[in-house]
């Protein structure tokens, strides 16, 4: 996907990183921290040392913004059939097993709050959420 995006933008002024983000630290801060559709596949016993990264790479004053599927009666993504995993079929016939949890957004929030953020606006809507907050301290 790097080299896909790198011959699309054909930009140097993005800095490419593929990392695995259970390991990585910030090296440094941003003012906005951005993820899409990515919350839901972080195991729940994950998710709080993923958000102690989310503020550590947040500027003081920055913020966060998130989007994903929240959990609901009937997910676009499919249910999960093996508990926190989903089975995922690629248009060339090869399967995956991945993680896959949908969270409810108000959880985020207070997981947010825990780690120092405060809620500026939210939407929940049927097939997505979205998040933004900002540094309190």
């Amino acid at each position: 996907m790097i080299e896909i995006n790198r011959a699309k933008t054909g930009t140097a002024t993005i800095d490419y990183q593929c990392v695995d983000l259970f390991q990585w630290e910030p090296e440094k801060q941003y003012d906005l921290v951005f993820f899409a559709f990515w919350l839901s596949h972080i195991p729940p016993a994950h998710l709080s040392n993923f958000f102690n990264k989310v503020a550590r790479a947040t500027k003081p004053a920055g913020h966060v913004f998130v989007v994903d599927e929240p959990k609901s009666q009937s997910n676009i993504s499919g249910p999960n059939l093996e508990g926190q995993y989903q089975q995922r079929k690629l248009s060339d016939g090869r399967t995956f097993r991945i993680v896959k949890v949908y969270y409810d957004p108000r959880q985020i929030e207070l997981e947010l709050q825990k780690h120092g953020f405060k809620t500026d606006s939210s939407m929940i809507g049927k097939s997505f959420f979205y998040l933004c907050a900002s540094v309190t301290t």
